[in-house]
């Protein structure tokens, strides 16, 4: 019977060395645009299948990727890399009505940019090129495999 209790606890640590192989990477990096200075809003992406893992860009472009969980990692793997980074670029004026009533709804200028967004009073364009803004039409990819601590990436600036 000791035996097989032997048995068993050298199965489970086993396992659990074949297992703590795979462990997340934890990494981080910096994304600045083509001349250097960095991308100070918003969160850069990093995207495989049905997994999407994000770090918030700090003033100086730099972000800390930890997965689903606070500092949890990313499983190793090939990974599409997008950025949702806003900038505003105009305040709008509110529709007011005859009697001076003023309205909730914005005053939207007839040539919105690709990829803008009204909020509320304001209208946001992407701060980087809209090619870097989803995981279908990013050039930027990495491999996760645990040898780098960090990724680095050059972005364009919206034009």
């Amino acid at each position: 019977m000791r035996k097989y209790a032997l048995l068993l606890l050298l199965f489970a640590l086993t396992t659990g060395l074949v297992v703590g192989c795979s462990k997340n990477v934890k990494f981080g990096g910096k994304v600045t645009f083509d001349d250097g200075t960095p991308v100070t809003t918003g969160t850069v992406c990093f995207q495989k299948a049905d997994y999407v893992a994000r770090g918030t860009l700090d003033a100086n472009g730099q972000y800390q990727l930890g997965g689903e969980k606070l500092n949890g990692g990313l499983p190793k793997g090939e990974y599409k890399v997008y950025l949702n980074a806003t900038e505003t670029i105009e305040q709008l004026e509110m529709e007011k009505s005859g009697d001076g009533a003023v309205s909730m709804q914005p005053i939207v200028p007839k040539n919105v940019p690709e990829g803008a967004q009204i909020m509320g009073d304001r209208m946001l364009v992407p701060a980087v090129a809209v090619q870097y803004t989803k995981a279908s039409t990013t050039p930027l990819t990495c491999n996760v495999d645990g040898s780098q601590q960090s990724f680095d990436f050059k972005v364009e600036r919206y034009k």
